[in-house]
Order: structure tokens, then sequence, then C-alpha cells
């Protein structure tokens, strides 16, 4: 039962495709770029984030000073560097900024790195796109990847002019590390919005739709896509935290069934939970979530509170786990892309405030379902 909690507590990536697996050391030193609303401002072309992202890497090919990686998301890119070397790190961060990376050769090997990863991945690319589609009813217009029609048009003064573009606005958020004490969180405004009830986004009530991910393949998981609206309030998220806990538990006394619940944001407007379980038999998934929405409806206020008082001791005792390099810059991450405010011990104490009354039991009990197998 820890799962849950313990991926909103230790801020599980939300938007990103990869792990840093070295950002947890402290015997080296980290340089890491977060480049927000990279790829929805003002891209000139289809793939001109991933582009960048590539041409900025393309030096650490060519060393063993320093390791170089990054990826490109549907609203962010992340540029991660380590070495052993404080000094050669600050030395990639003066020519980074100055865009001293951007050159007609390096443009020119990253398109041919781009246009390879296209076909490489095009089966796996497409079937991604596909499936946010699926989730988001095709609100997602722009991925991260490019077409290869519109990566040969892409010349060295359109990747100078979006990394210009990305200084101007504010839009690089740098990181020089090597201990969780040395990440700073950034000035920080909230929007001012406030959240007393919380409701899943319901459009109006229609059959649950299934995705196969692969028809031909025996599949023994599923996941079950509640669409999220956006809030800033602490307090929300502490509410929804609290909720899901309750859906966890409730589901493990009657069904005997471990769930996952987790967050996945695609962009700041396109957000989920996702329930993740096993299924052995496809045929009787109808019937699964149709226990799984019976047993939710049926949570009663005395096992609201009885939960609620067994989560503020769990997420208590989570929270005074020391944090890691990664935990860190991934609540910063979020932060900076999603607005989700930084949650510490001293806010658990709203928990006590949460009533059974807000418990949104019939919106999950209506809501169109988005299920997909895997």
């Amino acid at each position: 039962m820890i799962s849950t909690v313990t991926k909103i507590v230790e801020k599980n990536l939300i938007g990103g495709i990869i792990i840093f697996t070295r950002i947890n050391q402290t015997d080296c030193f980290h340089l890491y770029y977060l480049i927000s609303n990279g790829i929805k401002k003002g891209e000139k072309w289809s793939g001109l984030a991933h582009v960048a992202e590539h041409t900025c890497l393309i030096p650490s090919c060519t060393t063993k000073e320093y390791i170089g990686l990054g990826y490109t998301w549907i609203d962010h890119a992340c540029i991660y560097f380590v070495s052993d070397s404080l000094s050669e790190l600050q030395r990639i961060d003066e020519d980074f900024m100055y865009g001293a990376y951007i050159t007609e050769e390096n443009v020119e090997i990253a398109k041919h790195q781009v246009e390879y990863e296209i076909n490489n991945l095009f089966r796996e690319t497409q079937e991604k796109e596909r499936l946010i589609g699926f989730i988001t009813n095709n609100r997602i217009k722009k991925f991260a990847m490019g077409e290869i029609y519109q990566i040969v048009q892409i010349t060295v003064d359109d990747v100078k002019e979006w990394f210009k573009q990305n200084i101007r606005r504010g839009d690089i958020h740098k990181f020089l590390f090597r201990n969780v004490e040395d990440i700073k969180f950034p000035d920080y405004i909230y929007p001012t919005y406030q959240c007393s009830k919380i409701e899943l986004k319901n459009d109006k009530r229609a059959e649950d739709r299934i995705y196969y991910m692969n028809k031909n393949a025996e599949s023994d998981k599923a996941e079950i896509y509640f669409s999220i609206p956006v809030f800033y309030d602490k307090s929300c998220f502490v509410k929804k935290a609290l909720f899901e806990y309750c859906i966890q538990r409730k589901i493990f006394e009657i069904l005997e069934e471990e769930i996952d619940i987790s967050e996945k944001y695609y962009d700041y407007n396109e957000r989920f939970d996702v329930i993740s379980f096993q299924i052995e038999d496809i045929n009787k998934l109808e019937d699964r979530v149709k226990q799984f929405r019976k047993v939710i409806c049926n949570i009663t206020e005395k096992e609201f509170q009885n939960y609620k008082k067994e989560f503020k001791g769990f997420i208590t005792r989570v929270m005074e786990i020391d944090e890691l390099n990664q935990d860190r810059i991934n609540e910063i991450k979020n932060l900076i892309l999603y607005d989700k405010p930084i949650i510490k011990v001293d806010d658990l104490k709203m928990i006590d405030n949460i009533k059974y009354s807000m418990f949104p039991i019939k919106c999950i009990a209506r809501t169109t379902l988005k299920i997909v197998i895997k």
C-alpha cells in the first residue's frame, strides 16, 4: 500500500521519460537545465526543440571529461551534464548560456541524429502519439519527436532564435549542484486561486473507452485514466493524496487487489490520475471496473475517518525520509512547469480539516473512463 503515497511524496517525474541514473551520486558534480515551454511557444518547425537539445549535447560525444544526456517532451526539454570536475561544468555552463554549441556543424549533426531517431523509433513514436490522442481526446496536436520533412528545413539560425527566445523569456532554469542541499528552490509566486472542492473533469457521461496497445499480445496490466482539473492550492494536493489513499485501502480490503495510483501530466492542462492494476483475463475487465466503482462508492464516513488517521501517520513518516537530488529536482520541475506547490511536513496539518463531504465519490462513479490495456 506504499506505492501511491510514496510517488506523491517523492515527486516522481511527471512529464519526463528519462531518469538520469547518476544524478543522486554525491561524489561528482551535476549541471541540470530545465527549458520550459520550449516546444509550444514560437517553434517554427516541428521537432525544433528536439534538434536544439541534440545540438547542445554534441560536444559530450567527443570528450571523456563529462557525460551529457537529455530529452525533449511535449512542454519542456531537459539537458544534463555530470562530471568529476566542478570547473569543467562551470566551463560548460558558460559556453552553454552563451550559445557556443549552436554552430552550423553541430546543428547538421543533430539533425541527422534526430532523423535517425525518427526512422528507428517510428512505430514506437506512432503508438505513443496515438495513445496520447486517445487519452486526451486529441487535444494535444504537437509532439516532441518532429517529422523528417520539417527537420531537414531547420537551420542554425532557427536553433539560435529558439535559444534566444528561451533566454529572453526566462525559460531556461539552471541548477549546478553536488548534494541536495545545493539545489535551491526558486523564488516563485503561485497563481491566485483557491480550491475548496475537487471535481474530476466530466463531460457528458458516455461509455468507458478501451485502448489496446497490442491486441495480439497477452496483456497483464490495465490503466484507468481520470482527467483531473488544474489547481494550485496546497490543500487541493493534500486532499487528492488522501482520497487516493482511501481508494487504495478500500479496494485492497474488499477485493484484496493491490492497485497503484500515480499522476501523469502531458502538458499544463492535460493532467490525469492513473490507476494501474494487473488483469489475467481481459474478458473480465468490464466487471473489474464495475467492481472498482462500486467499492469506491461504498466508502463510508467511518472508514474515511480511519483512513485519514492512517494516512496522516504514514505520509508524515514518508516525508521525513531524507530527499535525494532527483527528488528535489523533480519538485522544482513540477513547480515550474505545472505550478505544483511544494508540500512540507508542516502542511500536513491540513489533513485534519478534510471532511468526508469533500470526497468526490459521486463524480468518480459518473465520470467516463479511459482504459489502456498494455
